[in-house]
This record gives structure tokens, sequence and C-alpha cells, in this order.
């Protein structure tokens, strides 16, 4: 018994010595394989942070199947080098070893919902595995300072997992990590904020996986209006965003799901990059007034008084020097409403964006009764789908008279021919005679621009002066018959109109005289169209007429007391109409402290609007200088066609091209070599190897052909455009050189403009304020990109830092608290301060 014991025991402690050994064996060989594991992934972990940095940041664990994935740290073994990451357009961070096309972003719509000041914002963005490799993720989205975190689902084949927020400092500690990474240097402007991050494993290859998040703001209201804004970043390379959203990617463990080796692109399909749709639904307690985006140009469609919709639609492939989507309204009762935006650095003068905006539903009352005389060129060069697109618009405005409303109609070509011979009213009976009038005209003859502006002017003779007048002229030729020149023909139109009408042209095709239309225009407090060939003149005359269809307010004006304002456009209101909204582009000099008054009659009666204003120096509205200084060149532009050139007029336009980063033509930015510059043209346009973006200067002598009629209409853009992309808009289409587009591009890669500071890249990459001037600033002050020494700087002037997010090379000027300039260098990671 005591034997079988003894046998019984030996045979345990053998098979536990057996199972000791056996699991010595397993966790050595389990050791190996991770050596073996690590030195294969070298190359990837090498993108880690060093050991002292938070383990936040780098996510570099391999996803393992049927556990929670978790982040832990990872020892760097050399100094990260700048080519270790790969950064992809569509805001993901990849390891060298993964295929730069490797995750795309297929889908991404943001839908926000604003009741009254209360903004709730509905991110979507779907994201496609076509790396071959089976990936873990990390996806990092900053959200706005004065955002409630709502919810955060990532959702994959129905099922979601909730996100985590870092706080202030853990987010600013990440992206500070990325930063040093030379990942990308704009997550700088998102130091400060907080962070949502989730963990997405797996990522199989073909997969497509949909991230959803939701925030809540309380919008704050300036200057009479609520802003709100959304975060677009940087659009290049076909895709929209690359900030804020950086998921970083990796490879799983060998073994853990399809591998490929380094280099070698995935079998997967490529789809096609995502753009970005925006929709903004607004629902007011009280009546909506001014809707109104500086940075772009959305589809804005109001439903009734109370509700309207905003949409932005920006394609795969748009380049945009603006970072921010930002909207402002505006909810009030008056009949008329007047809000300001003011930029402004302590020291300098300041910059103001003033909205008048009038009532979409007027009572019947209160809308002017108003003389209309359309005046119609019918020569031979009128034939065809101009003279019939011609006589539909003319039927339109016809049809759309009030009935207190006075009418007349004349056409011209080598004569001069009324309908009636003097203003009648807009009976029904006589605008049935008129509309069958109109049937019958046919082009044919010549132009006789004297004798339509004398005989237009002449049908107002019984006007009264109660009554808004409004002349609107058409005409596709230059004068061909009696006075034709240009000087002659605008002192003829001011001695005939003595009854202060609105005189608003209309020219048609290329063959005119734009400097013509456009002076008879601003003589006569009105505006030019210029329709091209391949526009619908129809459409352009109905539109242009629905604005001017109501009148409510005449000689409209501003009275500033106690404001200091200079060079405002446009310098006169002249008449406001209903549902329609003038914005104002100013500087200001003072505290900002006073009282606008708006001022304008009602029939005989006079009628006044006060409005409290305060500008408090910031710099929050960074779009305001940019869009001041565009309208301020249109303007300088406009003169010099209509009065010639002179020295002061010219140096200033360059100075204010250099300074805001705006293309003239006397300015272009041009690639020599690779270099990015700004080059300014002679007074004939020198020996410029290519044409200016906006136009020639020859084209500035031009005043007929397709080139002056393009630089008349991007003039006239100018003058108008209320956000930066209708000012980049038009700046374009003024080109005569086939080299527009391509020097458009050169413009925007190499040239950038924050706030009132333009920066130009060098061939080598350095980021160079305009303003930076070797002799009289000397030497800069010197600060290592990604140092700790660089951090202490923007965290000692944070206004430094959307200047920083630039670039690893940067020069920039700025002025000192005691008014002195200072100048900043950023050094690449390679070079040391001095």
């Amino acid at each position: 018994m005591v034997q079988a014991r003894f046998n019984r025991f030996t045979r345990w402690f053998l098979f536990a010595v057996t199972l000791l050994c056996f699991s010595v064996m397993l966790y050595l060989g389990k050791a190996l394989a991770h050596v073996v594991l690590a030195e294969r992934q070298a190359p990837q972990l090498s993108i880690a942070l060093a050991s002292d940095m938070p383990p936040l940041s780098i996510a570099a664990s391999p996803f393992n199947p049927g556990k929670p994935s978790k982040t832990q740290p990872v020892k760097a073994v050399e100094k990260i080098a700048p080519q270790s990451v790969t950064i992809l357009p569509d805001r993901i961070i990849v390891p060298p070893s993964i295929p730069a096309a490797s995750v795309t972003l297929t889908d991404y719509d943001v839908d926000t919902d604003i009741k009254d000041n209360i903004a709730t914002t509905t991110i979507t963005q779907t994201y496609k595995n076509n790396s071959g490799q089976t990936l873990e993720a990390r996806y990092l989205f900053p959200i706005p300072p004065d955002a409630n975190f709502s919810s955060f689902t990532l959702t994959v084949n129905g099922k979601a997992l909730e996100g985590k927020i870092l706080e202030k400092q853990e987010a600013k500690r990440t992206y500070q990590d990325i930063v040093r990474k030379l990942v990308d240097p704009g997550l700088l402007e998102y130091i400060d904020d907080k962070t949502v991050q989730v963990s997405v494993a797996p990522f199989f290859s073909g997969e497509s996986k949909q991230i959803r998040l939701s925030y809540t703001q309380l919008l704050k209201q300036d200057g009479g209006l609520y802003k709100f804004s959304y975060f677009l970043g940087s659009q290049a390379a076909g895709t929209v965003n690359r900030r804020p959203v950086p998921p970083v990617l990796r490879p799983m463990a060998a073994g853990q799901g399809n591998s490929l080796k380094k280099g070698q692109a995935g079998n997967a399909e490529q789809p096609t990059p995502a753009g970005l749709t925006l929709n903004v639904n607004l629902i007011a307690s009280q009546a909506l007034k001014t809707i109104y985006s500086p940075t772009h140009d959305p589809k804005i469609n109001r439903n009734g008084a109370t509700k309207a919709t905003v949409q932005l639609n920006i394609q795969p492939g748009s380049v945009t020097s603006e970072k921010n989507f930002v909207l402002y309204f505006s909810q009030d009762n008056k009949a008329v409403t007047l809000n300001t935006l003011n930029f402004q650095r302590a020291g300098e003068d300041g910059y103001f964006l003033m909205t008048v905006r009038t009532p979409e539903a007027v009572k019947k009352q209160d809308v002017l009764p108003k003389d209309v005389v359309l005046v119609l060129d019918t020569s031979g060069s009128m034939s065809g789908e101009k003279i019939q697109q011609a006589k539909e618009a003319l039927k339109m405005i016809i049809n759309r008279l009030n009935p207190d409303d006075r009418f007349s109609l004349l056409q011209f070509n080598t004569d001069v021919f009324f309908f009636g011979g003097e203003l009648l009213p807009a009976t029904t009976e006589k605008k049935k005679q008129a509309l069958e009038y109109i049937d019958i005209l046919k082009a044919e003859g010549s132009t006789n621009i004297e004798g339509a502006l004398k005989e237009g002017f002449a049908q107002l003779k019984n006007h009264d002066a109660k009554r808004p007048a409004y002349v609107i002229f058409l005409t596709d030729g230059e004068p061909t018959v009696g006075v034709t020149d240009t000087d002659g023909l605008v002192k003829i139109a001011d001695n005939a109109n003595a009854y202060n009408a609105r005189l608003f042209s209309f020219g048609v095709g290329y063959n005119l005289n734009a400097v013509l239309l456009g002076k008879l225009s601003d003589h006569n407090h009105g505006t030019t169209t210029f329709v091209e060939p391949n526009e619908n003149l129809e459409l352009a005359i109905t539109s242009f007429y629905k604005k001017i269809e109501a009148p409510v307010l005449t000689d409209a004006a501003l009275d500033f007391d106690g404001l200091q304002v200079s060079k405002m456009y446009p310098q006169k209101l002249g008449d406001l109409f209903a549902d329609s909204e003038v914005i104002l582009l100013g500087r200001y000099a003072g505290n900002g402290k006073g009282t606008v008054t708006l001022s304008g009659k009602v029939g005989n009666e006079t009628k006044q609007f006060s409005y409290p204003v305060t500008w408090v120096a910031g710099t929050q509205h960074s779009q305001l200088p940019r869009l001041w200084a565009g309208r301020r060149i249109a303007y300088l532009l406009d003169a010099i066609r209509q009065n010639g050139e002179n020295a002061e007029t010219k140096n200033e336009i360059i100075a204010l091209s250099k300074q805001y980063g705006i293309v003239t033509p006397y300015t272009s930015y041009l690639s020599v070599e690779g270099e990015t510059q700004l080059r300014t043209m002679g007074a004939n346009g020198g020996s410029m190897p290519a044409a200016a973006p906006m136009a020639s200067r020859a084209v500035m002598d031009s005043s007929s052909g397709a080139g002056a009629v393009k630089l008349s209409k991007s003039l006239n853009a100018m003058k108008a455009q209320a956000s930066v992309s209708s000012l980049n808009a038009a700046q374009a289409p003024a080109a005569a050189s086939g080299n527009m587009a391509a020097e458009s591009q050169i413009a925007e890669l190499g040239v950038k403009t924050i706030g009132t500071k333009t920066f130009i890249r060098s061939k080598e990459g350095v980021w160079t304020d305009t303003a930076y001037d070797e002799k009289k600033d000397g030497k800069p002050t010197t600060v290592t990109f990604g140092t700790d020494a660089y951090f202490d700087l923007l965290a000692a002037k944070p206004e430094l830092l959307p200047y920083f997010s630039l670039g690893e090379q940067v020069v920039v000027v700025v002025r000192e608290a005691d008014g002195t300039r200072k100048v900043y260098q950023v050094l690449p990671t390679n070079e040391k301060a001095g």
C-alpha cells in the first residue's frame, strides 16, 4: 500500500516537472517571438515618442483579437525622423510601411441644427481601408472649447463604441507630441481644445467604418450677430479636412490579419475621395434678419420669417486658404437692422464690417411707387438669341410692375423709337400694349448711344421727386452714331439726368465699351452688369430686377457720431429695397465707441434709425482685413481705368497687394525654379514671363474685348464681395492669359494670408512675412521647431500660434506691447537656435 502511494506520488511529481518544463519552454519561445516581432516592426515603431512622452498619443501596441485594444507606451531607441511618417490628405497618420492611399475618407457630412442661439452639430465620416492589411486606428477629434460633448459613436455593422474625452492639458500634450513628430504643425491651433479619442480595431482590409460625432454649443452674440463656425482644415490632394482628425493607423501583429511587404500596394479598389456637404438649419423665435458668411458663399434659402437653410458643398480637389466656415445671423423685429463686426490689434487702426438689412416681408403700403425707363439696344448685332432673351426679360419686368408704378419703353439702333413717348401708368391695359410692342421688336441698324441716353432721361420730364426713378440701359455694342467718345457720352448723361435717377447698365457680349458702361453707372449712382456670350441674359436681368422692384428707403446714408471712420466702401448706400442687404467695409481709429445713424426718405418724409456701437480691440474676425483690402484695391483699380493712372494710386495698390496677398494687374505671383515670389510689374507690364493671375497689365488700358469685360466683371465682383471665397473667385476670371489657372494654383500654394499678414514660401520651404525687412528689423529671434523652447514661446506669446502653424520654417514680424517691431524665426529640427 505504501509502495502504491509512492508510485502515485512519483507519477504526479514527474507530471508536474514535465508541465513546468513545458511552461518554461513556452514562455521562452513566446519571448523570443516578441523579440523577432519587435525587430521586424522596428521601422513602424520608429514613429513612437520618446519614453518620457505620454502614451496616449502613440497607440503602438498591436491589436490582439478577443482582448480590449489598449494603448501602451513604447520606448524609442532613436530620435524621431521627419521621414518616419506619411501624412495623408484626409487627416490620417500612417507608418511608412503602409501605402499612402491606405485609407480614404469616402463620405463626409456635417449637419447643424440651430434653434435661436443653441447649435447642435453632427459630423458623419466614413473611412475605407484599402491597405490590404488589418489595421488598428486611433481617431482624434478636437471639439470647440465652448462645446458640450453630446455623443460619440463608432458604427461598425450596427455596433457602436463609445469615445473618451481628453481634457485640455491631456489634449495639449497629445497635439504637441504629434507636432514634434512633424506630422502637422497646423495642429498647433488645437493645443488648447478638448479632444475626443476612440480606438478602432480591428480595421479589416476592404472594410468601411462610419464615425459619428455630436456636440452642442451655446452661440455668443457679437455686434448683434450670432456666430457659428466649423473647422474645415486645409484642402489638398483631392480631399478635404486634413485636420483636425488624424486616425493613427498601424498593422496588426504578424499572423493577426492580412499583411503586405513594405511599399506593396493593397489590392482593394480605390474609392473616390469625399467632398464635404455642410447643412445648417436655422429656426428662430423672432424674425431672421442677416444671414451672412464672411468665409464662403453658401446657398441660403429662407422659409418664411423665422426659418432658413444654409448649404455649403465643397468638391474634392477644391483649394481654399480659409480653415473655417463661419456663419453669422441675427434676429430682430425692427424694420431695418444694422449689425457690425470688427478686427483691431492693440495700438493699430481697426477694420469693421457693417451689414444693413431690410425686412423680407414688406407691407404694400410701405413699398414706394417708382418710375422705370427701359432702354433696349436693337442694333443688328443683337440679332438671334440675344434679342429673344432681352425681349423675354423686358416682358418679365413689365409684368412685375406694381399698380402704382409708371414706366416707359424705348428702343434704339441708328435712331430712337418709343412706346408711348412718356411715363405711362402700369395698368393692365398699358402693360398688355407694351408686351405686344415688345413682340414686334427686331434687330437692325447701328448703335446710337448718344440718342438713347438723351431720350431715355427725357422720359422722366414728368417725374415726381417723391418717387425713385430707375433707367435700365441694355446694349451689346460700341457707339457708332453721333458722339462716340467715352468722356463725351458720360458728360451728356450727366447733363440729361436732372431727376436723380439711378442708371443700371447691362453690357452683353465682348464687343462693347466696358469702361463707358462702368462710368455711366457710377456717375448716375447705379451698377453695371456684364453678360458674357455663354451666359443667359434673361436670367441676369430677371435676377437684377427682383432686387430693386420694392424700394423702401431712398437716398439712404450713414452718420457716425463718436466713431472715426475712414476708407469705407461703398461710400454711399443709395436706395434700400425689400429683402436686401448692403455690406460695408472700412477702417476706424480710436476706441470704437459711438452711434451710427441710418437715414433715408420715404416719399418726402425723412426717417432715422440709431444704433449704438462698441468695437473692442481683438483679432477674432481675422477675415476682415483682407476683405477690406480687396474692396479698397477694386475701387482704386476702377479709378485708374476711368481717370487714368497716377503714381500715388498705383503705389498704394502695390503696397496693399503685398500686405494682404491680393493679386492685381500690377503684381503677380510667379514660380521661378520652384520659388514662389511676389513681383511688381512696370507701368507697361514689363518683361514678365507670364500674365498676372488677375489680368495682364495691358488689359487695364483697353476698354473693349473679352479681357476688358472680364476685368470689369472682376472689379465689380471685388467691389461687391462679402466673403473671402468671393474675393478669391473675383480675382481669377479677369485673366487674359491661358496661364491663369496654373498661376492661381501657384498663388494658392505659395502664398498664405493670416489676418493682416501675407507669407510667401521660398524654394527652401521658408514662409516669410512680407513685412520683414532685414535691414530695418535686424536679425530675428530664433527657435527650433518642436523643442521645449518652441512651445514655451507659444505659451508666452499665443498671438504667434496662427503664424507658426504654417510649418516648421517661418519668419514673422509682430508688434510688441511697447509698439516696437520684433522678428521671430522658426528653424527646422536639424538646425539649432542661435
